[in-house]
């Protein structure tokens, strides 16, 4: 539920039990302390998580060289790496040469072999991509949004052909398209699409993309509209008894003033 410190702590209690080998599934741990720290580093916008990260994912690969999940946490890492400073909203600064690294990895993992269907390998490599093809379209132009659009959907398709398991990478995948239909002039369909991410979403994202709505409300001169998003947004922060977010959120909404 959001609680990547907590979480840690416990991953970290786990890694440190006497007695369990690295040749005896350990790679599962290393895993989910690399999912943590990235985590970390998506919800606090910093970079300082990271390294730990890609260091975890990478002792989980030592361990087993076919573990597509790892892969695919090496892949993301990168790609956050590539964006630069996490305070700025430019594409500016995209470091495009890791970009294609992360893309390799998100592509290497979803044409790994004998991985069991329940980790989702395949659909989570599409999200991926579509992160990358999305930030290719920003820098690079014509094509790449409709290849991140093309991925984003595999998600969602799977999602809604049944696999709940999936239920937090297809949120934001959601979201991502509802960010693309928003780029396209669409905002009724942005919105519609920021709803559904809403509804698949962890406590964090479910106020991150109310709020989000609210830009987008805002961006079209849609104050009062823009104002209820706002508001729904500090009221699931406060229940959850995310500090942080409500006050970002009210900060928002009190600018309407």
């Amino acid at each position: 539920v959001d609680d990547a410190e907590k979480a840690l702590d416990y991953f970290q209690q786990a890694e440190a039990l006497d007695g369990w080998f690295k040749s005896e599934g350990k790679e599962i741990i290393y895993l989910l302390i690399g999912n943590a720290f990235g985590r970390h580093a998506s919800i606090e916008k910093s970079e300082a998580y990271l390294a730990s990260a890609r260091e975890n994912y990478t002792t989980a690969l030592e361990i087993d060289p076919g573990y597509g999940r790892a892969k695919i946490g090496q892949a993301a890492v990168l790609y956050l790496i590539s964006l630069g400073d996490p305070y700025d909203a430019s594409f500016e600064n995209i470091d495009l040469e890791m970009l294609d690294q992360a893309e390799s990895l998100f592509q290497e993992a979803s044409e790994m072999e004998g991985t069991p269907e329940s980790a989702n390998v395949q659909t989570k490599s599409a999200f991926g991509l579509g992160q990358v093809y999305f930030v290719k379209s920003q820098i690079l132009g014509e094509g790449w949004i409709e290849r991140a659009n093309d991925e984003f959907t595999k998600v969602i398709e799977d999602y809604e052909s049944g696999d709940v398991l999936i239920g937090e990478t297809a949120s934001h995948a959601y979201a991502r398209i509802g960010l693309i239909a928003w780029l396209n002039g669409d905002l009724e369909s942005a919105v519609a699409f920021y709803r559904k991410a809403i509804e698949a979403a962890s406590p964090y994202y479910q106020g991150y993309y109310f709020a989000s709505i609210g830009d987008l409300y805002l961006a079209a001169g849609r104050i009062d509209e823009a104002r209820d998003a706002y508001t729904e947004a500090i009221r699931i922060a406060e229940f959850y008894g995310d500090e942080d977010s409500a006050t970002r959120y009210d900060e928002r909404l009190k600018a309407l003033e």
